[in-house]
Order: C-alpha cells, then structure tokens, then sequence
C-alpha cells in the first residue's frame, strides 16, 4: 500500500522487448484506491511525509554518523558499489535523504527490508534499520575478504612450491642426477 511516487527521466526499449526505466523518486505515498487495473496499475495516492526527530537530537547525529562511515566501508570493500556514491552520501547532511540514498545502493537490503525502510516514516527507526544492515553487510564482507586472502595466500604457497620442484627438476636434469633414487 505505500510506494514512490517518482519522476521518469528515460525509457529504453531492449533486445528483449523488456524495458528498462530510468527514475528519480519524488516522494512516498500511499494508496488511496486503484482506480486501473490493466494494462498497468493507476492509482489515487497521498502523499507520505517523514517524521524527523529534532535536529539536535544525539541519537540521530550518532547514527547519521554511524551509518555514513559503514557504507564508506562497505563501499570500500564492494564491488558492486561505486566510489562516487560513497561522495554524495558524505556530503548529504539531511538524515531522512541519507537513508533513502543509502538503502537505494546497498544491493544486499532483500526487498523485504526496502519495503519497510519505504513503509516506515520515522527517520530515526529508518537509520536504526539501516545501520543494522550495514553492519551486517560488513561483517559478511569482512569474512569474505579474510577467505579471499587465505585461499590467495595458500594459492601462493602451491604455486612457489610447483616452481621450486620445476627449478629443482631442471638442475637435476643439467645436473645429471636422473638415477632411479635421485627422483624418489
């Protein structure tokens, strides 16, 4: 019942006959009541406003904190975000636009929890969603990277050990130790 009402900005028609639709979201709304089923769905919607705490409020300065250096880290360490997101979000000071931005790029929020990030009008429960995501995100990422490195490090040591017996081969070879007892 609550979605966006957003702005198109361009349609491109694929291969596939699928398309695929370039939007900025305006605002959330809720809907009143359909009004079209098909071809598509059209509805009478009302406008949603956020609920933001007061401006000096700590817990939303400490979260607004907490949530902007996790995504830089998560950034850091994804490839699957880019670096100039990680920009805007540290230059964004409103904290109901950087939950909104934040949520938009993190590709591992299920679309459960965007749907409740998107259902949910009070910014500071939407930064507490948020920063419990986040750190999720990085613990998983950090595992992955420490994996990564260890099977990195032990591929390592696999392949110095095949050069080392393949230089070991070739100095026998010109050595001349080619007996039976020599390669055991």
């Amino acid at each position: 019942q609550v979605g966006t009402a957003a702005l198109v900005h361009r349609i491109v028609q694929m291969a596939d006959h699928t398309y695929l639709i370039f939007v900025e979201g305006v605002s959330r709304v809720r809907v009143r009541n359909y009004t079209q089923i098909d071809p598509f769905m059209r509805a009478m919607v009302d406008p949603l406003a956020d609920a933001i705490p007061h401006a000096n409020d700590f817990e939303v300065q400490g979260l607004e904190r907490s949530v902007a250096k996790l995504f830089a880290e998560v950034v850091a360490q994804s490839p699957n975000i880019s670096d100039e997101v990680r920009a805007v979000v540290t230059d964004i000071d409103d904290p109901a636009r950087l939950s909104d931005i934040v949520a938009a790029h993190l590709p591992s929020l299920s679309t459960m929890t965007r749907q409740q990030m998107l259902e949910t009008l009070d910014v500071l429960e939407r930064l507490h969603i948020l920063n419990g995501a986040l750190a999720k995100e990085k613990q998983v990422l950090d595992v992955r990277n420490r994996i990564e490195s260890q099977v990195e490090t032990q591929m390592g040591a696999n392949q110095l050990e095949y050069v080392l017996r393949e230089e070991m081969k070739a100095i026998q070879k010109e050595l001349g130790d080619q007996d039976d007892g020599a390669r055991e």
